[in-house]
């Protein structure tokens, strides 16, 4: 009954919008993650491959533990863990949700992310904030809706008073890692409530590990005992 009427609702939505899903091109045949098709969300699957233990970079080699960047310069985070590649349906599916408006998705990722062997005893969870124009602007922050449903799912606080973006950045897309860090150098603030917590912070995609570096290094300045970021999806 339920797949009738997803499947139903998202006829519906094709009179009115592009029901062609953008990974197969086939007809949206449900509401879930609509325009994707149920097949190919099905179809994701997460990475098995090897990769750096603390930032989760994906390695070409089995015989790596930790890439170059964390060897030179540690993270302030303790691990970083990533569903998968961002790639194929995934990047669509998280592509939509971020700039189309998508929000529904946001479920089925936080699903996919149910699948991880997260660190035990964290505290809190924690979305990776926007400033407050940003917001207004995209009317949403897509990482606070699956870190919502992941605080549901996992039964962990989900705090969004702890750590705050406090200056506004230019867009990060193109630039070099060394660009970005400087980028957003004290963009950040956490508050001194975290003092002493086990914080899991979450963001969409992990590109060069910029802002989740940023972000944990606000929170342990503030107190953090530990820092986990988790990712839906993580770049080469």
């Amino acid at each position: 009954m339920r797949k009738t009427i997803s499947r139903l609702s998202a006829s519906l939505l094709g009179l009115f919008y592009d029901n062609k899903c953008p990974a197969c091109g086939h007809s949206a045949d449900s509401i879930a993650a609509f325009p994707i098709c149920s097949a190919c969300m099905a179809g994701v699957s997460g990475y098995q491959g090897p990769c750096c233990n603390m930032c989760a970079r994906p390695f070409a080699s089995r015989y790596s533990m930790t890439c170059g960047d964390c060897l030179s310069d540690p993270p302030p985070f303790e691990r970083a863990m990533s569903f998968s590649l961002y790639e194929g349906t995934l990047m669509e599916a998280i592509h939509l949700m971020k700039f189309k408006g998508a929000r529904q998705i946001a479920r089925q990722l936080s699903g996919m992310l149910s699948g991880l062997d997260l660190p035990p005893g964290a505290d809190a969870i924690v979305p990776v904030p926007m400033t407050r124009a940003g917001l207004i602007k995209r009317g949403f922050n897509q990482s606070a809706l699956v870190a919502a449903e992941q605080s549901r799912s996992r039964g962990i606080p989900l705090r969004l008073d702890l750590l705050y973006k406090v200056k506004e950045t230019p867009p990060q897309l193109g630039l070099t890692k060394k660009a970005r860090q400087k980028n957003l150098r004290g963009a950040f603030r956490a508050d001194h409530a975290v003092k002493g917590m086990h914080v899991i912070v979450l963001d969409d995609v992990i590109t060069t590990g910029a802002t989740m570096r940023e972000c944990a290094r606000a929170l342990k300045k503030a107190g953090a005992s530990e820092v986990t970021a988790l990712s839906i999806a993580r770049t080469y």
